[in-house]
């Protein structure tokens, strides 16, 4: 059988559609390194600070 390469951009669109949808993303993340870029994009793309101790915490990972 042969073999198909598709470009990282198409795979990379594909990704982008599951924007939301999170246990997808994850699920993707370990398919394989090519693609756990663009799923890490999505996956944290934005982060929830509840408090300061948070906040600080974020901060010296920075």
């Amino acid at each position: 059988p042969t073999s198909f390469h598709l470009p990282q951009e198409i795979h990379d669109m594909i990704l982008d559609h599951l924007h939301a949808d999170f246990f997808t993303l994850k699920v993707c993340s370990f398919v394989c390194r090519t693609w756990l870029l663009t799923t890490r994009l999505h996956l944290f793309h934005s982060i929830c600070l509840m408090d300061v101790s948070q906040f600080c915490y974020f901060s010296h990972l920075l």
